[in-house]
């Protein structure tokens, strides 16, 4: 096997899930599968013996969930990087996930160029988290006290703060510039400052490292 190659573990307890899978990334030519696991247990049994550079994690199996598997994946495997794949666009599943370890997280529906996009990101030392989540994560802030686990991370300027905090209250970018008495331009120029700073790709990423790390 060509060792420019991205291997993939797919774990789901759903076969016509994993076929579809295979169908989706059988052409992608540096991209290959070397695996299915239709629980947690069997996955941690496949990745012992197969190295995997990346895993499509199901949440919801039999025997061993996903959640569980991530964590002790983390653990026994870190160079594996966990991608969710799932139903579920609700705050909890998508924390869960986040909090056990996942660098990414897609919904079921992704399409091809989602799907590839995410595995070349993550498998890259980024992370990836699905357009379709930004709502999830915003309102799933509202109410929740936030620790910092201790995890390094560039800091944020005072600006940036204020900025990431109205992004947290939902705030478009028009009314946060009318708030903090500066311009649209100036707003999405600290705005990219900090996805730089973060390694994220979009507002959701903001938000899951503002949810992950308490940054405000």
């Amino acid at each position: 096997m060509n060792h420019m190659m991205i291997r993939v573990l797919l774990v789901d307890d759903h076969t016509v899930v994993t076929q579809g899978l295979r169908l989706l990334l059988q052409d992608v030519t540096d991209i290959a599968i070397i695996g299915e696991a239709r629980n947690g247990q069997e996955a941690l049994d496949i990745i012992a013996k197969s190295a995997a550079d990346v895993v499509l994690m199901d949440i919801e199996m039999p025997l061993m969930d996903g959640i569980k598997c991530t964590g002790l994946m983390q653990q026994r495997y870190p160079e594996a990087k966990v991608i969710a794949i799932s139903i579920y666009a609700d705050y909890p599943h998508v924390q869960a996930m986040i909090k056990a370890g996942a660098k990414g997280y897609l919904l079921k529906n992704c399409g091809k160029q989602e799907l590839e996009q995410c595995i070349r990101k993550v498998h890259g030392g980024g992370t990836f988290f699905s357009d379709d989540l930004t709502d999830t994560l915003l309102s799933g802030m509202q109410g929740k006290t936030i620790k910092k686990d201790g995890q390094y991370l560039p800091s944020l300027s005072r600006r940036e703060k204020e900025i990431l905090r109205h992004i947290l209250d939902e705030a478009t970018t028009g009314e946060i510039a009318e708030k903090l008495f500066i311009t649209v331009g100036t707003v999405e120029t600290h705005r990219h400052n900090m996805m730089n700073k973060l390694g994220v790709r979009n507002t959701a990423g903001l938000v899951r490292m503002a949810i992950t790390h308490g940054l405000v």
